[in-house]
């Protein structure tokens, strides 16, 4: 080891090591502080730390042998073009990288766009997410490159594909134009409180294939985007988040109409979550089989908690009804026997 100098050339490299990766744990420390929990975590594992092992990966080969030397050894000939170690690992590791890297700038780039700028979060989004593609599809033809390719075996290569996935991917240029149009229009977006399928879902993001939305359960679903262009989709928070609640309630016709609609009122009023402008404001809907039928509507700016609030509400009606002795009534049917 001494002979070949081996100890000293460890000790630069184990130096050179420790400073990349204590600048890396700085950077991620930073990262933490500034930007949400989640979003960094995605990328450190995803990112981060496949470039720091393979930089110390790469460092550790140079010691043993010229990486260089390793990088032009020839795995395979493919056509016309030799296909080289150092040209299958930027082909793929490479481009791996690139595609996260570029995921990371658009999220950077997104939030510090829609900070200063008045333009449409959806016209924001969709921009960077074409640039995105648009750099994603050059770095995969510089890796076909990388892996010894010339210009003619890649548009041979390109135009069987095409063709051959052609007859199948209806579905996903569908979904990519829907993508596309739901970002521009703004139709959609990050936090918007819809009713798919008879469910309530806050959608959580949206990207070009498809569009994450969680339920009230926390389940998260993934809905292709050509569905909200070619079905009906109720969105709660199109224009503001302000919704009404209706709750029909049901008196015995021994009770005091007027009284009924001031308890009702009142009811709504003292519920923290109702608004007060639009005020609370009762419907004396009609006479029913058996009780005088009512209805309490409220207006709340959060849609998400209609159920909650609305058993809240009919917890507070059934008590209030009860110390004002105010029944509600059953349906009741009178049986007539004869005996023959």
């Amino acid at each position: 080891m001494n002979s070949q100098n081996w100890v000293n050339g460890l000790v630069i490299r184990t130096t050179t090591v420790t400073i990349i990766f204590t600048l890396y744990r700085l950077f991620l420390s930073i990262s933490y502080i500034i930007f949400h929990k989640t979003t960094v975590k995605h990328y450190h594992y995803r990112f981060f730390i496949p470039l720091v092992l393979l930089f110390i990966g790469f460092q550790i080969i140079n010691e043993i042998t010229d990486i260089q030397q390793l990088a032009n050894v020839v795995l395979a000939k493919f056509f016309d073009g030799v296909i080289t170690i150092g040209g299958l690992l930027q082909a793929t590791i490479g481009l791996y990288l690139w595609i996260y890297a570029l995921s990371g700038i658009q999220d950077i780039t997104y939030r510090l766009v829609k900070n200063k700028t008045t333009i449409s979060s959806g016209i924001i989004e969709a921009s960077l997410t074409l640039i995105r593609y648009l750099l994603i599809g050059l770095a995969i033809l510089i890796a076909l490159t990388n892996l010894g390719l010339n210009t003619a075996t890649i548009a041979a290569i390109t135009g069987g594909l095409s063709i051959g996935i052609g007859f199948g991917s209806k579905e996903i240029l569908s979904n990519f134009i829907s993508g596309i149009l739901l970002l521009f229009e703004g139709a959609l977006k990050p936090g918007d409180v819809i009713n798919l399928d008879n469910e309530m879902a806050t959608v959580k993001k949206l990207s070009i294939r498809s569009t994450t939305i969680i339920t009230p359960n926390n389940v998260e679903k993934f809905v292709p985007n050509q569905t909200f262009l070619t079905s009906s989709v109720i969105t709660y928070t199109g224009s503001d988040r302000v919704i009404r609640l209706l709750l029909p309630v049901g008196v015995s016709y021994n009770s005091n109409p007027e009284q009924v609609i001031e308890l009702l009122i009142q009811v709504g009023q003292d519920h923290p979550e109702v608004l007060t402008t639009p005020p609370p404001s009762v419907y004396f809907i009609g006479f029913g089989e058996s009780s005088l039928d009512f209805e309490l509507a409220v207006w709340l700016d959060n849609p998400i908690v209609h159920k909650r609030v609305t058993s809240e509400l009919n917890l507070a009606i059934w008590k209030v009804f009860n110390q004002h002795n105010i029944e509600i009534p059953f349906p009741q049917r009178v049986v007539h026997i004869q005996n023959n």
